[in-house]
């Protein structure tokens, strides 16, 4: 993953080798450093964007982009912000935070004094471009990879509640990775670090989704639709000179950016891929339907399923965070760059699922505990399983869950799934897969633009109910989409087998919920075809050998011999694979040692 790195410490010029391969180029941001200073830089391909001011012995730069914003007048801000770190890194702190949180944009700042002495790092409102960060015994980093922040502070213990938390969920909860030092920057931060490893974290913005619910003047479907237009045209004007390219599914998210697109008048072809997943060919034909509809050039890309080494490689080059059943969208990317050029710019529907609809659970909640029953019945292993596997109690598992399910800020237990939806599994899982994308390409969506998703989180929930405003706003934007239907649906966003379908669900996840109260969705000894030699050979070899950390040895071997579901599979195999890359010896799969 291109980026920008910050390290302290013995290994501080580790840190951006680690980041640095084939095709990057590396930049150094510290001219005069010190002997004992902090080491800071970016490794990237040519068209990955990172802005860069040098003024009064500080260099500002800007990953990723500011939409709205002209390139002139990020110049003079990055400018202005190195001046005021140079003079006091306090107030620069505020002026970056106040800039931050205004603007619309997947962007992380980085300012440093040119000795190396001290700097500053500071994030989006919703964390768009993830950072990872640890600070131990004097050596300190904050990276856009994990594998950065490894490099300089060491490879640490397996966090097993982590483990379990990715098993259950497909992700570890809040700031967790699956190392026990090293976290995940919370979204709207900013960090000061120097050159005696000292770290200081705080938020500038923490989202309340209760507290945002019908507050102030909400907009109706045709204010959030035209917002949403202006969203989509600031990020094509940002991306002036690059060939445009939309990944077009035919579900609801890809078509309102197509719409948005089409009304902004700019050149852009779509691409769907093909794969082995289910309605694959319903997605094509929706997608043809809609492109046809637009009249935008369209293809259809058939991609081969993933390999045993394609899955190795994404593992290692997303630090576990993405599933490795996702691979082979590598070979999509490859194709973009190989069709567009590597400077392309590449819009998704991402966030639309989050940003529009009803996020509450489909059964009434009362309160915490109900919700911790909630989420373990829709969990993919039963807890009892997943905690054994990695060697804790499943007591030990639901209080590490029930505690980070305690930080929330919402007081309404109703709210709590919305959190869960946008905080946990958006930021820890969906964004860690847009990073995957612009390891490639430079990866933008509209619905995450922070003053549209802020204003969709004020519109009240009753509205979102059953997609009713998600229907207005598409129709909105274009009302030639809304009845094609939703692929995957097999209906019409305004067909009333929407609510059907709503209560239908409703009342399954009520029987489950009463059915499996605290045990999970997977029951203990629930098995499938997958992980077994005979479906996933090099899998069932690594888990009978494995001799890492972070699973019990016996557990492994025997799930596999009994065979998992889909899910399970992906899951496990993804950790699995890192685990074993990072801390197993003698096989060291990624080139690193545990320290």
């Amino acid at each position: 993953m291109p980026g920008i790195v910050v390290a302290a410490g013995r290994r501080a010029a580790d840190a951006l080798a680690a980041m640095t391969r084939d095709g990057y180029t590396q930049q150094t941001f510290v001219p005069e450093r010190a002997a004992d200073g902090l080491v800071a830089g970016a490794a990237a391909y040519a068209a990955y964007p990172l802005a860069v001011a040098r003024s009064a012995g500080c260099t500002a730069v800007l990953e990723g982009a500011a939409y709205g914003e002209q390139p002139a007048d990020v110049d003079r801000m990055l400018a202005g912000l190195a001046r005021a770190f140079a003079d006091d890194a306090g107030a620069a702190r505020a002026l970056a935070e106040t800039w931050a949180a205004k603007t619309d944009g997947d962007f992380a700042l980085l300012v440093v004094k040119d000795d190396g002495s001290s700097a500053l790092v500071v994030n989006d409102r919703l964390g768009r471009l993830p950072l990872y960060m640890a600070a131990r015994d004097g050596d300190a980093a904050i990276a856009r990879e994990i594998k950065g922040v490894r490099a300089a502070c060491g490879v640490g213990d397996v966090d097993r509640h982590a483990l379990a938390q990715m098993l259950l969920f497909t992700f570890p909860l809040g700031f967790r990775t699956l190392h026990t030092h090293i976290s995940r920057v919370p979204e709207a931060s900013s960090a000061l670090i120097d050159c005696d490893g000292r770290v200081d974290v705080r938020q500038y913005h923490r989202w309340d989704f209760e507290a945002l619910h019908g507050s102030g003047v909400a907009p109706d479907a045709r204010e959030l639709a035209e917002r949403f237009a202006e969203r989509t045209a600031s990020i094509v004007d940002w991306g002036r000179g690059r060939n445009i390219v939309l990944g077009l599914s035919g579900g609801l998210d890809s078509r309102a950016v197509a719409a948005a697109l089409t009304r902004a008048k700019t050149p852009y072809a779509s691409l769907t891929f093909t794969s082995r997943r289910k309605k694959a060919a319903e997605e094509t034909d929706t997608s043809k339907q809609i492109a046809s509809t637009l009249g935008i050039p369209w293809e259809a890309l058939v991609l081969a399923p993933p390999t045993w080494e394609d899955e190795r490689a994404m593992a290692a080059m997303r630090d576990g965070t993405s599933n490795v059943a996702l691979s082979f969208l590598a070979e999509y990317f490859r194709h973009l760059e190989r069709r567009f050029g590597s400077s392309a710019l590449h819009f998704t529907g991402d966030g639309g699922d989050r940003a529009l609809p009803d996020l509450l659970a489909e059964v009434p909640i009362a309160d915490r505990e109900h919700f911790l029953e909630y989420r373990l019945s829709n969990a993919l292993w039963s807890v009892a399983e997943a905690a054994s596997l990695v060697c804790l109690s499943r007591d030990e598992v639901v209080d590490s869950i029930r505690s980070h399910f305690a930080s929330y800020p919402e007081r309404d237990a109703s709210f709590h799934n919305v959190r869960f939806m946008i905080s946990d599994w958006a930021m820890n899982r969906l964004f860690c897969g847009e990073d995957r994308n612009r390891s490639f390409l430079w990866n933008a969506t509209p619905f995450y633009a922070q003053s549209f998703f802020e204003a969709a989180m004020r519109a009240p929930l009753r509205r979102k109910r059953h997609y009713a405003l998600y229907a207005d706003v598409l129709r909105a934007l274009d009302p030639r989409l809304v009845g094609i239907a939703k692929s995957n649906w097999g209906h019409a966003v305004d067909s009333p087998l929407v609510k059907l379908t709503a209560w239908r669900d409703a009342i399954g996840s009520r029987f489950a919920l009463a059915a499996k109260r605290g045990m999970g969705s997977r029951s203990d000894g629930a098995h499938g075809e997958y992980g077994t030699a005979a479906r996933n050979p090099e899998f069932a070899e690594l888990a009978r050998r494995f001799e890492g950390p972070g699973f019990d040895r016996e557990r492994l071997a025997r799930i596999s011999r009994r065979g998992l579901d889909k899910l399970q599979y992906n899951m496990l195999a993804t950790a699995l694979l890192y685990v074993s890359g990072v801390w197993s010896q003698p096989h060291d799969l990624f080139g690193v040692r545990p320290v």
